[in-house]
């Protein structure tokens, strides 16, 4: 008579119990990062990025941008043409202490005056603030979501 050949692997329930196991860490471990604080997060950044890439244009190629805030928007304008326009999602709003809600930089990288910009979500009432520091012309983003 001959001897039953076992077959190496694995069985269903035992595949399933690895595999459920494993969805369980990867749900621990991973960090839960929400849609709205992401886009909070993400829109923060551009407009820093935004900001400081028309500071840097001012001082390398003299031409006149011009940042404007409104509230559920901001627009960059070269002289009078628009070059990019950004409009927040439903629920988020932008406000901020510029005069005119307009910010501009001068040849040597200093704005025409310091301020706070704070993107707000409404619904999760979070917030993020970007500050433009008056005599450097530094643009500083808090990290945290209060």
């Amino acid at each position: 008579m001959k001897s039953k050949k076992f077959v190496k692997g694995m069985t269903l329930i035992e595949l399933i119990l690895v595999i459920s196991i494993l969805a369980l860490l990867v749900a621990i471990i991973m960090p839960k990062i929400e849609r709205r604080d992401y886009y909070l997060m993400t829109i923060s950044r551009t407009l820093r990025d935004d900001i400081r890439n028309i500071r840097y244009m001012k001082m390398t190629e003299g031409k006149s941008y011009l940042i404007s805030l409104e509230g559920t928007q901001y627009t960059i304008k070269e002289g009078y043409k628009v070059i990019k326009r950004v409009k927040l999602e439903k629920d988020f709003k932008m406000t901020s202490n510029f005069p005119k809600g307009e910010i501009y930089f001068t040849y040597n990288g200093s704005p025409n005056c310091g301020g706070t910009i704070t993107i707000f979500d409404n619904k999760k009432n979070k917030y993020c603030e970007i500050t433009i520091v008056p005599s450097t012309g530094r643009i500083l983003l808090k990290d945290e979501f209060f």
